[in-house]
């Protein structure tokens, strides 16, 4: 009688390598291409040693599951092998703690990427200046110094300093335009914390440069956090 593989439901051929497996107390073979999946998953199950792997290896089965590549039976034993570990090692109150901590980063990170398209769709309407005031509108309003930092990493002052021309002293467009965009950065960073206080503008925006130990350098973009409108040309 042939053999029948426990997750796929296929004939084992027998000329090929087909691995047994006693989950949960039920023992089974499994061919060759889903052995290769199994037996990984239940070594790792073997090896838990802290509740992120627990949780780790619960996602893992779930994965499975849901992409059709384990059958519910065989998920329903191996959770329950699953959850004789996490009852042997006493993980039941740790398992609710990590889920809720979980469960509030994801939540942040939900909230960071809708503020994140809110900063895009108002960014397209706020106005920054050098100067002082926006010609056809008036300010309503002001906010207070705001200020947005950017560090650049390690090495970039030696490296940038190592590309200076020693017969020229000029240097290449990759650096000029790294500088560029870390400005926009700190301008970006400073735009969004304008607006964390109610702003639609920012006036006196200047760039600071300072450095710091271990070659890092930073960039600070400052300004006033202002609340402008429109002027009403029929008025």
């Amino acid at each position: 009688m042939a053999k029948i593989c426990w997750n796929c439901g296929k004939k084992i051929n027998p000329l090929v390598y087909s691995a047994k497996m006693n989950i949960h107390g039920v023992e089974g073979e499994f061919c060759n291409k889903c052995s290769d999946t199994f037996e990984p998953l239940m070594r790792q199950i073997d090896t838990i040693s802290n509740v992120r792997d627990y949780e780790n290896t619960l996602d893992r089965i779930n994965y499975l599951f849901e992409n059709n590549l384990c059958n519910q039976e065989l998920k329903d034993y191996i959770i329950e092998e699953l959850e004789d570990k996490l009852r042997l090692n006493g993980w039941e109150e740790k398992i609710l703690e990590y889920r809720e901590e979980k469960k509030e980063k994801e939540e942040n990170e939900k909230r960071k990427k809708e503020i994140d398209v809110a900063y895009k769709q108002l960014s397209r309407n706020f106005k920054t200046t050098t100067g002082y005031d926006f010609q056809g509108y008036v300010i309503e309003n002001y906010l207070g110094i705001v200020s947005g930092e950017v560090v650049l990493g390690t090495g970039f002052i030696s490296e940038f300093t190592a590309n200076l021309s020693d017969l020229f002293g000029t240097y290449s467009n990759t650096f000029s335009e790294k500088m560029r965009s870390v400005k926009e950065e700190a301008l970006n960073v400073l735009t969004k914390n304008a607006m964390m206080k109610g702003a639609n503008a920012i006036i006196g925006v200047d760039f600071d440069y300072l450095t710091f130990s271990n070659n890092i350098l930073g960039v600070s973009a400052n300004g006033t956090a202002v609340v402008i409108k429109k002027i009403d040309e029929g008025n």
